[in-house]
């Protein structure tokens, strides 16, 4: 999947989670049953996809519960029962972080883009 193909694909479950990310106020646009949208007149407003959308996506893909660190990296919640533990916090990734200087999906790294692609598969 090309890193194209993956930021749409982020972006689409982004937009399943929480709408209001499209303005369709005043522009007639609608989406396509690929998930990407068709634009008709002035096209659709779509404003960046931040991290806030991309947790409200995971929320509502995942059966897993995920968090994200102050340093950008994400955490998952592991359940260990060989050990008589419930669970724990673990790095989901040892790559993949948000930048949170840029809160915006396409100025994330290609590892990072690469790996919420693959979570929201």
């Amino acid at each position: 999947m090309t890193r194209d193909q993956q930021l749409e694909l982020i972006r689409r479950k982004c937009i399943e989670g929480k709408p209001e990310i499209v303005d369709q106020h005043s522009i007639d646009c609608d989406m396509d049953e690929s998930g990407g949208f068709v634009r008709r007149h002035r096209g659709c407003v779509v404003r960046a996809i931040r991290l806030s959308d991309l947790l409200f996506a995971l929320e509502s893909n995942h059966r897993e519960d995920y968090a994200i660190i102050s340093n950008g990296f994400f955490l998952t919640w592991r359940t260990d029962n060989r050990f008589g533990q419930d669970g724990d916090w673990k790095l989901a990734s040892t790559e993949a972080h948000w930048n949170l200087r840029k809160d915006d999906l396409t100025e994330q790294s290609d590892e990072c883009v690469a790996f919420l692609a693959d979570l929201l598969k």
